[in-house]
């Protein structure tokens, strides 16, 4: 036990040595420039020590990078002593090799002195998560992640036939974060690799992506339920990263992948105990809100109504647990108030499309029954105005562009394998019946908007008018406190007439309309 206790150190001091010299190189610094537009400048302050120092879009304006007396001249304006700056240089392709070189050399002298597999895979995690930080993609999931995936394995078999130590949550806590950490490896070089989704293998490995998601959150579901209790964290995690890929994956017209795995998730996340929590479900109605875009995407209408019935009953029921024993704070019931509130809008949507709601003055009455105000109302018409069915539309677009908004031709129905789930029903729209529905809901927020754009203008107008007073009164004012005594009036002349008052402001009730 000793002896495996100093090989991880060893090893864990290896590592971190490593992951020094993949931050000093500030591999990083590039990605945050194009990202957020910060560049970031390795500077030698006054007093001799080296820093980093970020210049933001604001401070480099009409500079370039070449130009560093000018930079350095910003950064000193900011209250940075810096003396000089350089850009520093991005990590080229040996070092990469060096890096991954030393990696394996400490990982595979700690493995052959047989550690243990725990230790080690946690080693590995952390690992490959700091590279996640740091912007390595292709070190972390190359050289960490899937260098290592047969010890993974190994372990995943041990987790599956009741093997798991003490404490009995660590081993499948080190196996999720080591499947999530790698598919979160995978994802971003995906995306960095092909980030407008044009190469045909880039769907079927994000798809593999949300498999081995779900493979995590089946090993934690597997286990008793006080350690699915403890390992909430790994439910949490899955969802979010899931939610990510499917948002990735709808805006490039590929969200019908995500519904089986999102459908996966919430019900799994329902179930968990930690997660039904009232702080917890802001997320998970954004996850529910993922899934139903991402069948709204897919042309199915009807999927995406049941998951706004099927997320309203989740809330509900929380909200009954919660309010079982007053008194309920305040910030509680704006929660539940919050949440049900999109969800209504959301089905409000779904069925002015599908037809159950005769036009946009009716789907109008039932925004008034969810809140009175003229926002809800208005919120309400503007998301079913956002209508994201099948392939990107827009208002106003060419006839000619196909009569059905359903992409491709339909395939004719291969035989249906015995237990197999029937099809989700996708819903067709003329394109005629789809510009008429949009010019509905258009002429309808038109009526809306029209008399408050007038109470808008009315109001402007009067407060110009009110600050044209206010000026002249207090330039007057102004006038008259600089000068001493008035001279006396000369003949013929009339005396200077007392001031003006204070012009009165605009009535609040014109302005609050």
């Amino acid at each position: 036990m000793e002896n495996g206790n100093a090989t991880m150190e060893e090893l864990n001091e290896k590592v971190l040595t490593v992951l020094e010299q993949v931050a000093q190189a500030s591999s990083n610094g590039s990605a945050a420039t194009r990202r957020t537009g910060k560049k970031v400048f390795q500077a030698k302050m006054k007093d001799g020590t080296q820093s980093q120092v970020e210049i933001t879009p604001d401070m480099s304006l009409g500079i370039g990078e070449e130009d560093k007396e000018r930079l350095a001249e910003q950064c000193r304006a900011q209250g940075i002593d810096v003396e000089a700056l350089e850009m520093p240089r991005q990590a080229q392709a040996g070092q990469a090799l060096e890096w991954a070189e030393a990696l394996g050399t400490a990982f595979a002298k700690a493995w052959l002195q047989r550690v243990d597999i725990c230790d080690f895979c946690d080693a590995v995690s952390y690992c490959g998560e700091t590279m996640l930080e740091l912007k390595r993609y292709d070190l972390a999931y190359s050289e960490v992640f899937y260098r290592y995936s047969d010890r993974a394995t190994q372990m995943k078999g041990e987790v599956l036939k009741g093997d798991l130590g003490e404490p009995p949550a660590r081993k499948t806590a080190v196996l999720s974060r080591y499947y999530l950490g790698a598919s979160a490896a995978l994802y971003q070089q995906t995306i960095h690799r092909d980030s407008e989704c044009r190469r045909s293998d880039t769907v079927d490995i994000l798809r593999d992506v949300l498999r081995d998601i779900l493979l995590s959150v089946q090993l934690v579901c597997s286990q008793k339920e006080d350690i699915r209790e403890e390992l909430y964290w790994c439910v949490y995690n899955s969802s979010l990263l899931a939610m990510r890929i499917a948002r990735w994956l709808r805006i490039h017209g590929f969200g019908g992948l995500c519904i089986q795995p999102l459908w996966l998730l919430t019900e799994t996340a329902n179930t968990c105990l930690p997660l039904m929590a009232v702080h917890m479900l802001p997320f998970r109605s954004r996850l529910m809100q993922e899934l139903a875009f991402c069948a709204e995407s897919a042309k199915n209408l009807q999927e995406a109504s049941r998951v706004c019935d099927v997320a309203s009953e989740q809330i509900l029921a929380a909200q009954k647990l919660e309010t079982f024993m007053p008194p309920v704070p305040a910030e509680t019931t704006k929660v539940f108030e919050v949440l049900l509130t999109r969800q209504k809008i959301l089905k409000g949507k779904y069925e002015f499309w599908l037809g159950k709601v005769a036009d946009a003055n009716g789907l109008a009455t039932r925004a008034k029954e969810i809140a009175p105000d003229t926002s809800m109302l208005v919120s309400c018409l503007l998301e079913a105005l956002h209508f994201q069915h099948g392939l990107p539309q827009h208002f106003g677009a060419e006839e000619g562009k196909g009569t059905l908004l359903d992409g491709v031709p339909e395939e004719p129905a291969a035989a249906e394998e015995e237990g197999a789930e029937p099809p989700l029903e996708v819903t067709k729209f003329a394109h005629q019946d789809l510009q008429a529905k949009q010019a509905d809901l258009l002429a309808a927020l038109v009526d809306i908007i029209t008399p408050l754009a007038e109470k808008m203008e009315s109001a402007t107008e009067a407060l110009e008018e009110h600050t044209v007073k206010r000026l002249t009164w207090e330039a007057e004012e102004e006038r008259r406190a600089r000068r001493d005594d008035p001279p006396p009036p000369k003949d013929g002349e009339e005396e200077e007439a007392e001031p003006a008052p204070r012009p009165e402001k605009p009535e609040d009730a014109r302005l609050e309309e």
